[in-house]
């Protein structure tokens, strides 16, 4: 596209370092803004899945990431106790049926190296310890005024600073905020037990773990809250050793660890969670949104990352090509918004019977349903 020569990406999450490797791609000038010092996230694993393995493949950093990864293709269901009661296979991504497993489990810290090895070998200008204080919305340009006092004028501004963007607030003061589901998600590094993403079923919770090595993996525990009050971090070991007093099996092992001191606060992550779709313009002038900042997911598709680098891929085809600015934004929306409200209804449905305790089978159904449509192409 003509004219879009200088970028700006506020946000080096996974969309934004995503987007940026994309864009450098088609010999733009990229500049990617971090409000922290680090491009390395707080964060214990992620688990990614098939569609989002063929969203790292089409940005060309799936075989590192298998390096450094747990790999499983299959999802297994217990009891509490770690009685084994169901195992489904985990179709490939229709593109990526070439990868040498269909999922893999990652620590997030691994996963930003890859990405920031990846976009500083293309030569990405990155930009760390500040990010926008303003922003004049022109029609031939933008300029930014960064929180550090530098002015510098780009051609496009994307937004990718996550659920609380501040690219949001500043550009689209009228949209509402994220809303918030009444569950919230405990991450911790575990030991293996598991050779596959693994799930054991409680009473009221569902615990899941997914490899993220040889050695390791990665456990996550959804828990209901009434409330989103701030929960001091050092009550996260006794909190999270009392709600997986429901298990048995592996998962006593770790509450264990909790309480002999050997899992301390800072080994554990919990973050309530939200949910957020702008049903309206994702972007005004030379201003578009990205990843969380306009479409955040609860984690029970494993789709947040995926949806994320997707849309970097469809915003840079749609950039690369001979159109106007404006349809390509529209195009950009048009394109992934249908996506991303199927992931946010499914998994806010699946959160709600989780906390109703309602019926396995619309579960089963509705995640069987999900992983299949995400497994098809992206739209055209």
């Amino acid at each position: 596209m003509t004219g879009i020569v200088d970028i700006a990406i506020v946000g080096g999450g996974i969309g934004g370092m995503c987007a940026a490797i994309q864009l450098k791609k088609l010999g733009k000038n990229v500049s990617l803004i971090e409000i922290k010092d680090t491009l390395k996230p707080i964060g214990a694993g992620i688990t990614l899945s098939a569609a989002t393995l063929r969203a790292l493949k089409e940005i060309g950093v799936v075989q590192q990431l298998f390096e450094v990864s747990g790999q499983f293709s299959q999802f297994d269901m217990y009891t509490s106790d770690g009685h084994k009661v169901a195992e489904t296979p985990i179709k490939p991504a229709v593109g990526a049926e070439d990868l040498v497993a269909n999922s893999i489990g990652v620590i997030r810290t691994k996963f930003a190296e890859v990405l920031e090895n990846k976009l500083r070998e293309l030569g990405v200008n990155v930009i760390l310890g500040t990010t926008v204080d303003k922003l004049e919305n022109n029609q031939d340009s933008i300029k930014i005024l960064f929180t550090n006092g530098h002015e510098q004028q780009f051609d496009l501004v994307i937004g990718a600073d996550g659920i609380h963007s501040k690219i949001r607030h500043l550009v689209f003061p009228e949209l509402a905020e994220s809303t918030f589901t009444h569950q919230g998600a405990w991450r911790i590094i575990a030991p293996k037990y598991f050779d596959n993403f693994s799930m054991l079923i409680g009473k009221t919770l569902k615990a899941s773990f997914s490899p993220i090595s040889d050695s390791q993996s990665y456990m996550c525990v959804l828990d209901h809250r009434e409330n989103d009050d701030f929960i001091e971090p050092h009550l996260w070991p006794a909190k999270l050793s009392n709600l997986l007093a429901e298990f048995g099996s592996v998962v006593q092992e770790v509450k264990a660890d909790i309480d002999q001191g050997k899992i301390k606060a800072e080994d554990i992550l919990y973050r309530p969670l939200h949910t957020l779709l702008v049903k309206e313009s994702w972007h005004k002038g030379r201003v578009v949104l990205l990843g969380d900042a306009v479409h955040a997911t609860t984690p029970h598709l494993a789709s947040g990352a995926g949806l994320a680098i997707e849309g970097a891929i469809l915003l840079s085809e749609e950039l690369a090509k001979d159109q106007p600015l404006e349809h390509a934004l529209t195009h950009y929306q048009a394109r992934h918004f249908d996506r991303a409200k199927m992931v946010i209804d499914v998994s806010t449905r699946l959160g709600e019977i989780e906390m109703s305790n309602g019926s396995s089978v619309e579960h089963k159904e509705l995640a069987s349903k999900a992983f299949e449509i995400l497994t098809q192409p992206l739209k055209a």
